[in-house]
């Protein structure tokens, strides 16, 4: 499901192409009215996201509602007079959000990921090794040939004298048999 993008020379305008399914919708480069608004939601994301506390004070309760339809333009219609379901509209309008707070290249990756930012991609099982790995661990363990390992146990009272750890009378070998005769 890729995502085209262009350029009308005529217009002299960019604009990007969702295909879903048997329809392409296209959706206008925003004005810069919309991408402050786009840029400021941005911001409060990143905030909130940090753990610091967000400036709401710049955005009107108004800005944000009808942020959607503003962002997308005529298309916005376009999918609500389709019927489309909610999250392929999301993905539209998160991929547009990306393409003005990054870039193009950025709206894909989103629309490419159903709607979901690259950071936020589902993880793969390598991706908790990989993120280790970033965080420079200077030493690596290396695992042993099989799958058994001997775990001494490091006890702080020494054992007592004359004692045998195994009732058989071996001090140290599980694998000893009692002689019963």
């Amino acid at each position: 499901m890729a995502l085209l993008n262009r350029r009308d020379t005529a217009a002299d305008r960019d604009y990007l192409d969702f295909p879903i399914g048997d329809e392409t919708y296209r959706v206008w480069e925003v004005s810069a009215s919309v991408a402050v608004t786009v840029m400021k939601l941005a911001d409060i994301g990143r905030d909130v996201h940090e753990g610091r506390d967000a400036d709401t004070s710049e955005l009107s309760d108004g800005e944000e509602r009808d942020l959607y339809a503003r962002l997308l333009g005529e298309t916005w219609d376009q999918l609500i007079d389709d019927d489309l379901p909610w999250s392929d509209v999301q993905a539209v309008c998160a991929s547009v959000m990306a393409w003005v707070v990054r870039d193009k290249d950025t709206a894909e990756q989103v629309w490419n990921s159903g709607g979901k930012p690259p950071g936020e991609a589902t993880p793969t099982p390598g991706n908790r090794a990989s993120r280790r790995a970033s965080k420079g661990s200077a030493t690596t363990t290396k695992k042993p040939a099989s799958g058994t390992r001997t775990k001494v146990s490091k006890s702080k009272t020494p054992a007592r004298p004359g004692r045998k750890s195994l009732a058989c009378g071996a001090s140290s070998r599980p694998t000893c048999t009692a002689n019963t005769a």
